[in-house]
């Protein structure tokens, strides 16, 4: 994106009633055709002029966490940073895996919401079965249902929601696609 088209996005951003902006990505590895927005570094952070109440959240896929050894080197403590929450895009197999790096992320003092995607894949009972077992559930400050394929059903979608809410106290949220 050039710089006028991001001073405007900002700006539209910073006179509306937004109060959670998620900005880009965190990517590890470094691909020369993406832009900053997939990197999302700090020193580029910086540089965007939101308000303060602004709160800014950034997306790291899970199986690219799992894979980088020195993932640790890509965040310093959430009070240096303007970034505030951390949503992790998980497939449900990776759910269990990503333990020490949500209490990580917490201990430098982020915000972490857990984003299981392709729902609309997953039989329910495995939802509930993995649900049960990951021990970080009460860290987090939502758990978001995606329906990454855009195939879900409202009613469907009501049924999954009403039945996981009913097990967790952690909040719940709904990431949809319309890929029809």
């Amino acid at each position: 994106f050039n710089l006028r088209l991001i001073d405007d996005y900002v700006n539209k951003i910073n006179s509306s009633n937004v109060d959670v902006v998620e900005i880009g990505f965190r990517f590890f590895n470094k691909k020369s055709t993406l832009g900053d927005f997939a990197f999302s570094k700090e020193d580029f952070i910086k540089k965007l002029k939101f308000k303060k109440k602004i709160k800014l959240a950034i997306m790291i896929n899970a199986n690219e966490l799992l894979k980088t050894k020195n993932y640790k080197f890509f965040f310093i403590k959430q009070k240096f940073s303007k970034i505030k929450i951390i949503r992790i895009a998980s497939h449900i197999n990776e759910l269990k895996k990503i333990n020490n790096h949500i209490i990580f992320l917490k201990g430098l003092g982020y915000k972490v919401v857990v984003n299981i995607m392709q729902i609309s894949q997953l039989d329910i009972k495995k939802i509930f079965k993995i649900i049960n077992e990951i021990n970080y559930i009460d860290l987090l400050e939502a758990l978001y249902l995606a329906d990454s394929m855009g195939s879900l059903k409202p009613n469907m979608i009501g049924k999954i929601y009403y039945e996981i809410n009913r097990k967790i106290s952690t909040p719940l949220g709904i990431h949809a696609h319309n890929n029809k």
